[in-house]
């Protein structure tokens, strides 16, 4: 689920100053503020020609869930502050709606043949990665003072399905179908 254009740009003055003019930041790969999203199910490599149930199936999974208002507020890591893997900006209005999003969703392609998630879905905004270092810690501290009483909303009125390239570099993604909550 991709936040509006407001939300976007809210996300990038949070992220801009921790993005340049420190060391340690260089231990960490920051997501283009212009492809963050909610991630609501990964699929894995997906041969091209099961891109239509894909898209079938999240259309019919969000179809008679109205749209809602998702508040992205603070910010935290995974696993652990001093040896980050994701720094993440969280959602604080929305989260149960998302859980239900990501819940129908995976209901709906485990029909298909994708596996099911096996852990608790944890609605998140990914807007950094690093490689579990200590050095990253300091760069993961940053966001999460920086990020307190911070807030952004936005309308959730529909999941976008994107093929995401990771790898050298920043993630790429590119937009593969939409599904309108609601119909």
């Amino acid at each position: 689920m991709s936040p509006s254009a407001e939300a976007l740009a809210a996300c990038a003055s949070l992220l801009e100053p921790l993005r340049r003019g420190q060391d340690d930041t260089r231990t960490v790969r920051w997501v283009d503020a212009r492809a963050l999203h909610v991630t609501l199910k990964f699929l894995g490599d997906t041969d091209v020609g099961r891109i239509d149930t894909v898209v079938s199936a999240t259309q019919a999974a969000v179809g008679s869930l109205r749209p809602f208002t998702v508040t992205l507020a603070e910010a935290g890591v995974f696993p652990s502050r001093s040896r980050p893997r994701v720094l993440w900006v969280g959602v604080a209005d929305g989260a149960e709606e998302l859980r239900r999003l990501a819940a129908a969703i995976d209901e709906l392609l485990g029909r298909e043949g994708w596996p099911r998630e096996d852990r608790p879905f944890r609605a998140h905004v990914t807007v950094g990665r690093a490689d579990g270092s200590p050095a990253a810690g300091a760069a993961a501290s940053r966001l999460v003072a920086a990020a307190t009483g911070w807030q952004t909303a936005f309308d959730a009125s529909a999941v976008t399905i994107f093929r995401s390239e990771l790898g050298s570099g920043p993630a790429r993604y590119t937009e593969l179908g939409r599904a309108q909550l609601g119909g």
